[in-house]
């Protein structure tokens, strides 16, 4: 009997490309290696790949769960005060970054609380997340100069103003007419009484017969 056909150049390429080789050679498959995040991009390279770039020293940090059932996983939840922003939307001082809790997961670990560090990351108004790989260190006086040749000075979070409570109307009870001191203010209430004396002495005046 002839031997198996070989395959089309077409259908080895598409293999391949699909990391099929090792089901033609009988070899394991590799896992593609992890990124390596230990040294970080540029500065230029970085912002290019986030939403939100700004200073911020970190008050406290806490480990969550998220997720339901086999989707849930470990994170860490950075609560911290901006300084100063450089990239994206951050709306309030007080904002809330998220990272995987592994290290394995490029989790950015726990940073150093009341130490300013500026963060790469995604995200915009008040909630963030962020990873090692985004290129997150502390904020020296070095990177902060390559960050403002790069990005410029930056400027401080603008919270937005509260809204305005409604203006509220009041109905006056209207069935019992206010005394005319009241409806009146003061100083015409005042001048009206003046008068009223002045008119009350001229008819005092009429009255009184004239001497000779």
């Amino acid at each position: 009997m002839p031997g198996p056909l070989p395959a089309p150049r077409h259908v080895l390429a598409a293999l391949l490309l699909a990391g099929g080789l090792s089901a033609l050679t009988g070899a394991p498959a590799q896992a593609a290696p992890a990124p390596d995040c230990s040294v970080p991009g540029s500065v230029g390279t970085r912002a290019d790949n986030v939403d939100a770039v700004f200073t911020a020293a970190v008050t406290g940090q806490e480990v969550d769960a998220i997720g339901t059932g086999d989707k849930t996983r470990q994170v860490r939840r950075y609560q911290a005060t901006v300084e100063r922003v450089y990239q994206g939307t951050v709306t309030a001082k007080k904002v809330v970054v998220v990272s995987p809790k592994s290290a394995a997961k490029h989790g950015l670990g726990s940073i150093p609380t009341d130490k300013t560090w500026l963060f790469f990351v995604n995200g915009s108004n008040a909630k963030f997340f962020g990873n090692s790989c985004q290129g997150s260190e502390r904020a020296t006086s070095a990177l902060l100069r390559r960050v403002e040749r790069v990005l410029g000075s930056g400027h401080a979070v603008v919270e937005p103003e509260p809204d305005r409570p409604p203006l509220e109307w009041t109905e006056l009870e209207t069935s019992t007419p206010l005394p005319l001191g009241r409806l009146l203010a003061p100083g015409a209430a005042a001048t009206l009484v003046g008068l009223l004396g002045l008119a009350a002495v001229g008819r005092a005046r009429r009255r009184t017969p004239r001497e000779g």
